[in-house]
């Protein structure tokens, strides 16, 4: 997958440092209290897109408040450290690794994903359970007549077959995951990180069907 980079220009017309630093900061602040109230007004439920330009505008920040003036020009903000991008790359995986484990699972609102976790630990219980109702099972039991469940055997086959999917796709993506995480704690020098980044594959994602 190609690497998206973003590039953030400045134009300055200096006269007088303190004017300077103070519109760099500014910069950085706008554009993070824009995002905020944009994930108010969504109810706190902003896009992974939205999060991760959330993040971009807090390095923006961090890094123009440590633009300075000696006098004669604006002086840039020292490089970040090997073990600054180390973290920044670390970060980028365990996000990945996230959207992918929901993308697999159909999940797109965080309900949806504590649904499929309660039907699972019923299904756990149905399954040992020598006795069992539909009263017992209220969310096993809505699936009867529904999706071919035509009793509450049927519907909890379906929800295990649902979850062997997923425990599936998920056993690849966490393997997946830290390994990455070693070749990223191994590496001495940004090309290093680079080229783990570049290198990572985390495949074809195949979202489970909505049967249930």
């Amino acid at each position: 997958m190609a690497r998206r980079t973003n590039t953030y220009a400045i134009r300055l017309a200096v006269e007088g440092g303190g004017q300077v630093k103070a519109e760099l900061v500014t910069v950085g602040q706008s554009g993070e209290q824009s995002l905020k109230r944009i994930e108010s007004a969504g109810g706190g439920r902003a896009s992974a897109g939205l999060k991760g330009l959330g993040r971009q505008a807090e390095l923006l920040r961090t890094g123009t408040t440590r633009y300075t003036y000696d006098g004669a020009k604006v002086v840039h903000p020292p490089l970040p450290s090997l073990e600054e991008l180390r973290l920044l790359a670390i970060e980028r995986v365990e996000h990945r690794a996230e959207v992918e484990l929901q993308a697999a699972l159909g999940a797109k609102l965080p309900a949806s994903v504590l649904l499929f976790q309660a039907l699972s630990d019923e299904l756990t219980r149905f399954q040992a359970d020598q006795e069992p109702t539909a009263e017992t099972y209220p969310l096993l039991a809505s699936l009867v007549g529904k999706r071919g469940a035509v009793d509450l055997q049927r519907a909890a086959q379906l929800v295990a077959e649902r979850r062997a999917r997923w425990l599936q796709r998920a056993a690849a993506v966490e393997a997946l995951r830290l390994e990455t995480l070693e070749h990223l704690e191994a590496a001495q020098s940004q090309e290093e990180i680079d080229a783990v980044l570049k290198g990572l594959d985390w495949g074809r994602v195949q979202p489970l069907s909505r049967e249930i």
